[in-house]
């Protein structure tokens, strides 16, 4: 195999096909990524055996073949090529890459020993790439982290009657946005890490298509490929508290509130400590944030607000993680989010300019 390309073509199909493969993968062959020269084009992949990224290279084909190259070293060498055309050449077990007086000679392996990409083939859309990234950005950091059940670590994507609807939660929150969308596709739930990468997909407009126990995304010049998660996702509904039963709503500027919970959460022992929000009974248009670190000291923060209460219900008083805040917050749009509160005991939910979009945090039950 032997083509010609550019350190700028070569350096973004590595940067892309590498984010798939693991430091620690199931076989010695997928710490490389496969570069593959053909009549039909060239591709780099990388694949861990649950996502694979396979991104077209721009070149000049001189002749065709495939090998699996060492991935990190490849694209650091990539990083530090002078801008000049790439000469990329593998005979006899060994890669040459030469970049004007650079040359680097590396050992690759047999590229039929690395695994055959799985298939995707059956229910398809096409989504606008703006409104699927607004999408994930707004939902998936509500995903948990660990996988002690792995099915929460993904994102319950489902396309019906005109709308997409993207759901994700740790069992301490939840995040879900609908909007607009054609076609149909049934309940599925995607890996957040999956969707992290799709955000980073070059084009205007993506193709989703589902087939068997995979995904598979198609975003100009790249393909994404991830294996589904198994298990039943929790009804979320069933937390999302009803608005119109909602008897305390604050309305607040959502930069300064930021900023607020940041400042006071200094103050907390870890993520697990909690910030004080306290609606003042008075004159109920100033927010007091405060934090106690018993070991510490104190911090509080006052905001001036609006609010609308309902009679009778004309006080707020919860406990919140600050993280749970400060996620939201930053993926909400708009100038203002407005804060509906029942009890400290009940669901807090968080709005913003986005009708599709609801966020709902557990309070902390405090001793």
């Amino acid at each position: 195999m032997k083509l010609l390309t550019d350190k700028t073509a070569l350096l973004e199909a590595l940067g892309r096909a590498v984010r798939a493969v693991t430091s620690k993968p199931a076989i010695p062959v997928l710490n490389g990524v496969l570069l593959r020269a053909s009549a039909d084009g060239v591709t780099v992949t990388g694949y861990d055996l649950e996502m694979a990224i396979e991104a077209s290279m721009f070149a000049t084909l001189e002749a065709e073949g495939e090998a699996v190259l060492p991935a990190k070293q490849m694209l650091e060498i990539a990083k530090k090529l002078p801008n000049s055309d790439v000469v990329i050449e593998i005979k006899d077990g060994s890669a040459k890459i030469q970049a004007g007086r650079a040359v680097f000679d590396l050992h690759v392996m047999k590229a039929e020993d690395y695994p055959a990409l799985p298939t995707a083939e059956g229910a398809s859309i096409t989504l606008p790439m703006d409104v699927l990234k607004e999408t994930i950005s707004k939902v998936s950091f509500a995903a948990a982290a660990d996988d002690s059940r792995a099915v929460l670590t993904g994102v319950l994507m489902e396309v019906k009657d005109g709308d997409m609807t993207m759901t994700a939660t740790d069992s301490f929150r939840c995040a879900a946005r609908k909007v607009k969308a054609a076609g149909e596709l049934p309940k599925t739930v995607l890996p957040a890490r999956f969707l992290g990468e799709i955000t980073k997909a070059p084009g205007k407009a993506v193709q989703l298509v589902l087939g068997g126990s995979w995904a598979q995304v198609v975003a100009g010049s790249v393909r994404y490929l991830s294996r589904l998660l198994e298990g039943e996702f929790p009804n979320v509904e069933r937390v999302m508290p009803n608005e119109s039963s909602i008897p305390t709503w604050v309305i607040a500027d959502r930069d300064e509130l930021l900023g607020a919970i940041e400042r006071v959460s200094v103050m907390c022992v870890d993520d697990l400590a909690a910030v004080q929000l306290t609606l003042d009974e008075d004159t109920h248009d100033h927010l007091l944030i405060t934090s106690t670190n018993p070991a510490v000291g104190e911090a509080r923060e006052e905001l001036v607000i609006f609010s609308d209460c309902a009679e009778g219900h004309d006080s707020m008083a919860v406990a919140l993680r600050p993280r749970y805040l400060r996620d939201a917050l930053k993926a909400a749009t708009g100038k203002d989010v407005r804060i509906g509160y029942t009890d400290n005991r009940k669901p807090v939910l968080i709005r913003d300019e986005d009708e599709g979009y609801r966020y709902v945090v557990m309070p902390v039950m405090k001793p």
